[in-house]
């Protein structure tokens, strides 16, 4: 089973693209989602993220707006790392083992801190997604989420590698926001290399 990795700035298309590679089959592990999701059920880390950073927690939920206003520094953002990666880990270790049982050629994992967490290691391939400065604020503008981006979302690029190390460590460089075709094009091409068919 080949374990794509998919990756990029906020913005770039990274889960319309996973969305796109997965042709409707469950292969894609998403990785943001899988966050909120256990910031929304996993009680014991909600509780651990609630003893850390107090306030964080409403509704038994962990607030995102909440939380990035107490991430003040790269030491927060390390420490909630260390919370969350761990289990975030583990469900990818279950998701794996899963998508390998059912016989899967490929699965897509949409990290957008992929190399920042080591994850680029457990990759056969990985596809750096890219976009134009003005599809990437035209995106930012019309999305709707809680009121992280200063915080969590802006600590976090503090740790993203440099773009040209990214580029480099990647298999290779996928556009977005020019037509659909090329991005459909690029993928293909990218299956018959990857011998996916």
């Amino acid at each position: 089973m080949l374990i794509i990795g998919v990756t990029g700035r906020r913005f770039s298309g990274k889960s319309t693209l996973s969305r796109m590679m997965a042709g409707g089959r469950p292969i894609v592990f998403d990785a943001d989602g899988e966050c909120r999701d256990l910031y929304a059920k996993d009680e014991t880390l909600i509780g651990m993220i609630g003893a850390r950073f107090p306030g964080s927690v409403r509704g038994g939920e962990v607030d995102r707006g909440l939380l990035s206003g107490l991430l003040l520094s790269l030491e927060d953002v390390r420490d909630l790392e260390a919370l969350v990666h761990g289990k975030v880990r583990e469900r990818l270790r279950i998701f794996l083992r899963r998508k390998l049982r059912e016989g899967r050629s490929y699965v897509v994992l949409d990290v957008p801190l992929l190399f920042e967490s080591g994850l680029d290691g457990l990759c056969d391939k990985i596809l750096l997604v890219r976009t134009t400065k003005y599809e990437e604020e035209r995106r930012r503008k019309s999305y709707s989420f809680p009121q992280d981006v200063a915080g969590i979302g802006g600590m976090l690029l503090k740790r993203r590698k440099r773009d040209i190390h990214v580029k480099v460590k990647s298999d290779k460089v996928l556009m977005t926001g020019l037509s659909f075709g090329c991005v459909m094009r690029d993928w293909s091409e990218c299956r018959v290399l990857w011998g996916l068919g």
